[in-house]
């Protein structure tokens, strides 16, 4: 267990070590202050997960919940942010190789525009679960099983985020 600690650990300070590197490169932060804030912010976000996970198996004090949720939020959009600055590192190279010099402030834009308007859908849709019904044709399937239906719920986030009393509102949804 404490293996697999230490891997997530070392992935999730690297990541906002990339991001770190991104954005000071895409946005030209040359000021040390600037980067220095910066460097304690994007330390500090990856250990308050942590820190939000241990509070939050422990108490369910609504500060250690919002807290959880803050953290939790910022892990997706620190994902989305990584992607599309991996994205954006690509185009970049990309465009360099057709023209000698484009701006990057463009490409960070870009990364961070794209990474809030997916992060801003992600979150929309945790808390705007849709149905959809699928008919699926099976061959030789026993007659004991003609005409039921399977229901599935996935990625509910059930736990801090969402209780039981929006499992109560999947499970009315699925019966509808």
């Amino acid at each position: 267990m404490l293996v697999f600690i230490l891997i997530a650990l070392t992935i999730l300070y690297f990541s906002h070590y990339f991001l770190f590197c991104s954005i000071v490169y895409f946005f030209n932060l040359s000021g040390v202050g600037h980067r220095l804030a910066l460097g304690v912010i994007l330390f500090l976000l990856p250990t308050s997960f942590i820190l939000a996970e241990i509070l939050a198996r422990r108490s369910s004090n609504r500060l250690f919940v919002f807290f959880f949720f803050s953290s939790t939020l910022w892990l997706g959009i620190g994902l989305t942010l990584l992607t599309a600055f991996t994205m954006a590192w690509i185009a970049w190279g990309g465009t360099r190789i057709f023209t000698h010099s484009p701006d990057p402030v463009w490409f960070g834009w870009a990364a961070v525009v794209l990474a809030g308007l997916y992060s801003g859908y992600g979150v929309w849709n945790a808390y705007h679960p849709r149905t959809s019904e699928i008919r699926v044709k099976i061959r030789n399937l026993p007659a004991a099983w003609q005409g039921r239906r399977i229901v599935q719920l996935s990625d509910v986030h059930l736990g801090h985020i969402h209780g039981a009393a929006f499992l109560d509102d999947l499970v009315a949804k699925a019966n509808a």
